[in-house]
């Protein structure tokens, strides 16, 4: 049994750079991601341990457990928001540790105060409310989202049997009482017109106030139809949240590189939107052709996004000519050039240089 851990630090980064090396200097070209949809058998452990979660916003010092977890891939994925914290304190959603011989897709919360006592919340995908035949129990990517009145708690379930499709069906909650208030709602649809032919994984919540009103956006990656879907609520009211139709946002079948049966170029999304009502949705990917440089945007493996200035209801992208918003090549070869990254690197133990010729946007 692994505990979930939640570390009190932080670190902002706007995309991580992986580095492509050569002992003879010829660039190397970075492997295909690989994304988790069937994962490796459970291995147990415990840990005395205990620690607090990454906020993206604040950095800490101190530690705490929370809960226990079947194993650490609830927090796996870097777009998520596992937990958050604002004025009202902290809240955490996670895949909870329910026995040896349990699922490890019960979803569970926590709420604190203070960051140290924590109050936890039990099976929020019960049998008989979500996953393939209403069995519940299979949720998989959980976020969190607050606004002043309720915390909420985001997922996905598999309802498939990924031949072809895994059935990625997102799935939220809500603390009906509000903030510490210990009753959850039962689990709310984020697509009210979900059908067995979408797969979506791997949400990216973000929240933003309009006037005071709370306006929801989640983005999703269709593991099947290969684009990126942005959910945008259209009704509000006291924690029910009632989305529009899915908005393709980035379309990954015509303009990127696509995936196959080994994986995919393309991270996961990452949406957010400030309070101007300004935000973006984005990936790391190859423009099509760009992975053999042949792309007529550009050949660097990079962050493509699309935006939105009205809390997320339109998205628009595209410069020079360009179907979205990216970082261009002359970007990367300017940081190397003039030397942002070091360009060598001398690994003691196997006696070898390696030299930087390109770089990577990587998928976290």
């Amino acid at each position: 049994m692994r505990n979930v851990f939640f570390y009190l630090s932080l670190t902002i980064l706007s995309f991580n750079m992986i580095f492509s090396a050569d002992r003879s200097l010829a660039p190397i070209k970075q492997g295909k991601y690989k994304m988790n949809k069937i994962e490796p058998e459970t291995v147990y452990n415990s840990s005395n341990n205990s620690q607090h979660s990454v906020s993206r916003e604040d950095g800490y010092d101190g530690f705490a457990r929370v809960d226990s977890s079947m194993n650490g891939y609830g927090l796996l994925v870097g777009s998520t928001l596992p937990l958050i914290k604002d004025d009202n304190g902290w809240f955490a959603t996670y895949r909870q540790y329910c026995g040896p011989t349990c699922t490890s897709g019960q979803i569970g919360a926590a709420y604190s105060g203070n960051g140290e006592i924590w109050t936890t919340y039990t099976n929020l995908n019960p049998s008989g409310q979500t996953g393939s035949g209403g069995d519940g129990g299979v949720g998989r990517y959980p976020s969190s989202l607050g606004n002043t009145e309720y915390p909420f708690a985001f997922w996905n379930e598999y309802t498939g049997t990924g031949s072809p499709s895994y059935g990625g069906r997102p799935f939220y909650a809500f603390d009906e009482f509000g903030w510490d208030g210990g009753s959850f709602s039962d689990a709310q649809e984020v697509d009210l017109l979900w059908n067995d032919a979408k797969d979506l994984w791997v949400g990216s919540p973000a929240l933003s106030y309009d006037n005071g009103n709370s306006m929801f956006n989640v983005a999703y990656a269709d593991w099947t139809r290969a684009d990126v879907y942005v959910f945008h609520s259209e009704a509000y009211q006291d924690g029910y949240v009632i989305y529009g139709e899915e908005m393709k946002v980035i379309d990954e079948t015509t303009y990127l590189v696509g995936g196959d049966d080994e994986g995919s170029y393309t991270s996961s999304p990452v949406l957010d939107v400030n309070e101007n009502g300004e935000g973006y949705c984005s990936v790391t990917a190859y423009w099509s052709g760009g992975d053999v440089g042949a792309s007529e945007y550009g050949n660097s493996h990079t962050a493509i996004f699309a935006g939105t200035d009205d809390h997320g209801a339109t998205w628009t992208g595209g410069t020079n000519g360009a179907p979205y918003y990216y970082i261009p090549d002359n970007v990367y070869q300017h940081m190397i050039d003039t030397e942002t990254f070091p360009l060598e690197y001398y690994d003691e133990e196997f006696d070898t240089t390696y030299t930087w010729t390109e770089l990577f946007a990587s998928y976290d």
